[in-house]
């Protein structure tokens, strides 16, 4: 059985590779995008490379006929040609005719695929937007207190996955690590009343991702206590 910093390498390595391949045809649409990582998925890695220099060197050998029909002769468009002769027809509707990108809400549409959100992470690039203000509210029990100075400090995570809309994709089963950071007086307030373990602690803060824990580091901007009767 794989651990789980083994399918993060294989992940890794291939979105990479959907990179690469993004690069080099210069596939920048978002058909072209999630057309690629479906091949990387189907043929395997090194295949879908080994069509890439082959591609090269069919348009280089071709090259002094490309002001014929350009589109013809574009890499993307050789490379796509050359993966669809490998393919049988069945998959080849599975990588070519799916539908791609924001269609009008209907039950027989796939909800999105998790495992592609590399290719829009890559299609997004640096056209990021701005955040002006954030807040998470976190409810549940403590773990251990750890005092250092003035701030007490704990990790909590989540323990089971929270429901969604059905259109969106399901989130990760893996649980997230949230490191909470509160003062002294924020926990002295509370500190009594969470010997009830049927009471909840609510943090609210501002989260920051933590490498170091690999999860997310939260600091705490009011901190109070759900109670049975409250919940």
């Amino acid at each position: 059985m794989q651990d789980s910093h083994s399918n993060t390498n294989q992940n890794t390595d291939v979105q990479s590779i959907i990179n690469h391949l993004m690069q080099e045809l210069n596939a920048t649409t978002w058909q072209h995008q999630c057309q690629l990582r479906r091949i990387v998925q189907h043929l395997g890695p090194n295949n879908a490379l080994i069509i890439l220099d082959e591609t090269r060197t069919r348009v280089q050998k071709n090259g002094s006929h490309a002001s014929d029909n350009a589109q013809q002769h574009t890499l993307s468009a050789v490379y796509f040609d050359l993966v669809k002769q490998q393919m049988s027809p069945i998959i080849r509707r599975e990588i070519f005719s799916r539908p791609y990108g924001p269609q009008p809400i209907d039950l027989a549409i796939p909800t999105f695929d998790w495992s592609d959100r590399g290719v829009v992470i890559a299609e997004i690039g640096t056209d990021k937007g701005v955040v002006q203000t954030v807040k998470i509210t976190l409810t549940g029990r403590p773990g251990k207190l750890v005092e250092r100075d003035n701030c007490i400090i704990t990790i909590m995570q989540d323990t089971e996955s929270t429901a969604v809309p059905d259109e969106l994709p399901t989130p990760p089963p893996n649980p997230t690590q949230y490191g909470v950071y509160m003062t002294r007086n924020q926990w002295t307030t509370v500190a009594e009343a969470l010997r009830d373990p049927s009471n909840m602690l609510v943090v609210e803060g501002w989260p920051t991702y933590d490498a170091q824990l690999g999860g997310i580091a939260v600091f705490a901007l009011t901190v109070t206590v759900q109670t049975s009767m409250t919940a």
